[in-house]
């Protein structure tokens, strides 16, 4: 199972995370993406973006009218959603259009509530 964890970490301590880890040749256990703040993570990460990433998981890569379709949502909205999360680097796409997440579970680690399972 792959999985991605969200985290909140100021970015002078992402860093030294990373080279304390990096120096000690600890393997990273899942992928991370980190926000500087809960204010920029709620800004990318609105309730109707968390449902994008819920439905594309393990689902590999499909298009847009897809995802708008299985989500019953208006394809322009979609798009734009999925817009600011390729701009944010939370999806990928490829040379078909298909838009890509290939997470198949996603974890929240918040330095006030501890981790959870989204």
């Amino acid at each position: 199972m792959k999985t991605v964890t969200f985290e909140v970490c100021p970015p002078k301590q992402a860093m030294t995370d990373l080279a304390r880890d990096w120096e000690a040749d600890i393997p990273e256990t899942s992928a991370k993406m980190i926000f500087a703040s809960e204010v920029l993570l709620a800004q990318v990460m609105s309730e109707a973006r968390w449902d994008i990433l819920k439905t594309l998981r393990g689902v590999g890569g499909i298009r847009v009218d897809e995802l708008a379709a299985r989500l019953n949502r208006d394809v322009e909205g979609v798009e734009a959603d999925v817009a600011a999360l390729l701009n944010a680097g939370v999806l990928d796409g490829d040379q078909q259009q298909h838009v890509i997440f290939p997470y198949d579970q996603i974890l929240l680690d918040l330095p006030t509530t501890g981790r959870s399972t989204v």
